[in-house]
């Protein structure tokens, strides 16, 4: 289940999202399915999970779990903001 479209996204997660896009060098690494081509449902993200974690990339591991937490329209959000980091 995922969150409530309007409720914002905290600053600590948003962070933490915009550290892992700057250490890819904008590329979103094993994110890119999910925030660089803006494939936002549940299954995209659990598929993107899959890979971070055969890839033994726990930071993106983890961020998957925050994304199914969150709405699309948040997980959209986060996707759009990236052009300004």
């Amino acid at each position: 289940m995922t969150a409530p479209v309007n409720k914002p996204i905290s600053e600590e997660n948003l962070n933490r999202f915009k550290e892992y896009f700057l250490s890819k060098n904008g590329s979103w690494g094993h994110l890119h399915l999910v925030l660089g081509n803006q494939n936002i449902k549940d299954n995209h993200v659990r598929a993107a999970k899959e890979s971070a974690l055969m890839a033994n990339d726990m930071e993106a591991h983890i961020l998957c779990d925050i994304l199914l937490t969150l709405s699309k329209s948040q997980r959209m959000k986060i996707s759009k903001q990236a052009v300004l980091w």
